[in-house]
């Protein structure tokens, strides 16, 4: 039933519901001491590990697809990477006292993954020629980025600030 309950949560992604099963069986198996209720406490723990490994997995390739050059990145993509990022971070707790730490990604991994993207997308726009159109496309990506992460918005003056550089550059060349 616990293994249900928690299956069931992890559709909703229901945090509290699935640590307070989680948290139920291991009192049950610690005053117990059950093969059958380690079997079900173990599973359900690679479960929810799995399931949040999965998430990671899913969310960093659309983001990392989006993110390319060639490809646009829609609001509802940020907005799921976003959601994603605050399903993870409510299942730190869990993570914490639960699951296996090192098998299982934290909240901050989505962070830093996003982080990283934005640092090669800042490198990319800084080789780039004034006029290459890409420029608009990567600029319009992290500009939306930065409406949904507050340090993104940091690369996008960057990127916007040595944009205007070249211009001026160009400028007082003619």
């Amino acid at each position: 039933r616990h293994q249900f309950n928690i299956t069931n949560a992890l559709k909703r992604f229901d945090c509290s519901l699935i640590n307070f099963k989680l948290d139920q069986l291991k009192k049950l198996l610690e005053l117990l001491g059950e093969d059958c209720l380690r079997t079900v406490y173990t599973e359900c723990v690679n479960i929810v590990s799995k399931h949040l490994n999965e998430q990671y997995q899913r969310s960093t390739k659309i983001i990392n697809c989006c993110l390319d050059e060639e490809n646009g990145l829609t609001e509802s993509e940020i907005e799921q990477y976003y959601s994603d990022i605050q399903n993870a971070k409510a299942a730190d707790k869990m993570r914490k006292v639960h699951l296996d730490t090192s098998l299982v990604v934290e909240s901050n991994a989505y962070e830093q993954n996003i982080k990283s993207l934005l640092k090669d997308m800042l490198e990319s726009i800084n080789k780039k020629r004034i006029d290459d159109v890409a420029l608009k496309k990567s600029m319009d990506k992290m500009k939306l980025i930065g409406d949904y992460f507050e340090e993104a918005k940091k690369y996008y003056d960057d990127a916007r600030e040595y944009l205007e550089s070249q211009f001026q550059k160009s400028v007082k060349s003619l």
